[in-house]
């Protein structure tokens, strides 16, 4: 959603600061946890919306990356 549509309706700022919104929902930023990492999603939503405007790369490869993120992150949650 971030990056195939929205990026290219509002640009790559835009696109992680919404990115980093809707992330901070699901880390619960706006109910008492750290607001760093509203911080961290944003910065995240940066980098994947500049690999997803690379032609050499694209979406495609910010699918996989987020999803090992993802993988390592849930990995980490459960140690």
């Amino acid at each position: 959603m971030f990056r195939g549509v929205l990026l290219s309706y509002v640009g790559i700022i835009a696109s992680a600061i919404l990115f980093a919104i809707w992330h901070g929902v699901t880390y619960g930023v706006f109910t008492g946890n750290s607001p760093y990492m509203l911080f961290v999603a944003f910065v995240f939503g940066l980098v994947m919306g500049i690999i997803a405007r690379n032609k050499e790369f694209g979406i495609p490869t910010t699918i996989g990356i987020h999803a090992c993120f993802n993988l390592v992150i849930v990995g980490a949650l459960i140690l």
